[in-house]
């Protein structure tokens, strides 16, 4: 009982903490006026505002998942009124609505807030605190920060921005820490920076941002060698490019598998060797909220009657844990203290897996031994239970070997008994010579 009345008075320390710490999220730093409305960017830089506009930056507050979720953590804290709720959705919109947060725009009323990360908030980041929610320092005005350093606009000033060329510019914000006990909820950006690619200088832009060759930032602008796109397109199949989604997804990964033999006879066991890679992400895979993320690799056998058996199932994910001690897969992140388990596959990282089939007694011919490694950006459990349709399931990386089961041992006895008889019959009636010119052909 003393426990339990000492955790609830050190949540409520810290809960009354956290929300002054993340204060500034619902008290005005600037207003409106001082952010440059994104259409009004879109009228020169045309290419790179209709990127951005389809992109999840330009959909952080307007996701329906985001929002719903959000909502009830909201309920679950108390409701909009209390010191809970109103933590949960300062907390939640400094990154979502960051110009909202900065301008006291809680929840956001204008379209300057509810379009997100926009090209005036990227663009008028001046410095960062740290890493993670939200750490931004804005200096919002005439002055747009960008990666050039002989860029010049008619429209506003122009400065060059080391920072923007960063992977701590991303860090700002993916990176997510429990605002009361300082659990680390989303870790992308240390993923990155724990990686290879972080040692060979590969940044997130890199990877996130596309890039167009002899092309323009601007109309007037000078033709450049290369540019970066403003997709953002990451794994979000349903809300993102899909097409652009699926092609990040089906090469972020690779399988191999391999078998002890290619023939077996039923009730003969076949050894496998599969490995899955992370080829190609900078991070772990899966990345993000990884609680409500589903990656899969699933091994099965299918004979050539269509029968499949599965031989092995494992899931990638993160176990959030509460502080009852729940780790049952339905934690939520506001009320996690620790992460109970964590199997995601880190960048160039291989996992390798040996196993066995055993060949069904009555099984002949062909049977397909099938990896398939497969993502959905949400579990059914949760999209269900939101009022939402089921999020598509993504395959990965699929690979396939054939065994040729050759039934011999069915055969066999039968054939024994043929033998028997038609060797005794032969010799009863000629003897071993006789059996000698049969061998023969004479």
């Amino acid at each position: 009982m003393k426990k339990r009345v000492f955790f609830a008075l050190l949540f409520t320390f810290f809960l009354l903490f956290s929300i002054s710490a993340v204060g500034n999220a619902s008290a005005a730093q600037f207003t409106q006026q001082d952010f440059t409305s994104q259409s009004y960017c879109g009228t020169c830089h045309r290419t790179l505002y209709d990127q951005w506009s389809q992109s999840l930056h330009a959909k952080a507050f307007s996701d329906p998942i985001f929002y719903s979720v959000m909502n009830v953590a909201i309920a679950d804290m108390g409701g909009k009124d209390s010191d809970g709720g109103k933590l949960i959705q300062d907390y939640c919109l400094h990154c979502h609505t960051p110009i909202g947060s900065l301008t006291g725009d809680i929840p956001p009323t204008t379209a300057t807030s509810t379009n997100a990360i926009s090209c005036d908030f990227c663009h008028t980041v001046s410095d960062i605190s740290g890493v993670g929610n939200g750490s931004y320092i804005n200096s919002p005005g005439i002055l747009k920060r960008g990666p050039f350093k002989d860029s010049f606009s008619p429209a506003h000033e122009t400065v060059y921005s080391e920072l923007h060329i960063k992977s701590e510019f991303c860090g700002m914000c993916h990176d997510v820490y429990h605002p009361v006990n300082g659990l680390p909820l989303e870790t992308t950006y240390t993923e990155w920076k724990q990686s290879p690619y972080a040692a060979e200088g590969t940044t997130c832009q890199h990877c996130m941002m596309g890039s167009q060759n002899n092309a323009r930032a601007a109309v007037d602008g000078p033709l450049r060698s290369l540019i970066k796109t403003h997709e953002f397109t990451g794994a979000n199949v349903t809300l993102g490019k899909r097409d652009v989604a699926e092609n990040r997804l089906k090469h972020a990964a690779s399988i191999q598998m391999k078998t002890n033999k290619t023939e077996a006879d039923p009730k003969e066991k076949v050894k496998l060797t599969i490995s899955i890679t992370n080829t190609s992400a900078g991070h772990k895979i899966p990345t993000g909220l990884t609680e409500v993320r589903e990656m899969w690799l699933e091994v099965k056998a299918i004979d050539s009657g269509n029968n499949e058996q599965t031989i092995f199932k494992e899931e990638y994910k993160t176990v959030l844990e509460d502080d009852k001690g729940v780790h049952d897969g339905h934690v939520p992140v506001w009320r996690a203290v620790k992460v109970f388990s964590d199997n995601r596959i880190g960048p160039k990282e291989k996992r390798t897996y040996k196993k066995e089939l055993m060949i069904p007694a009555e099984t002949s011919g062909k049977m397909t031994i099938v990896a398939v490694l497969k993502y959905r950006s949400a579990s059914p459990s949760l999209t269900r239970s939101l009022g939402f349709d089921d999020f598509p399931v993504i395959e990965m990386a699929k690979t396939q070997k054939d065994i040729t089961v050759t039934n011999t041992g069915s055969l066999a006895s039968p054939c024994r008994i043929l033998s028997v008889i038609l060797i005794s019959a032969i010799t009863a009636v000629g003897g071993a010579g006789f059996m000698l010119r049969i061998r023969h052909g004479t």
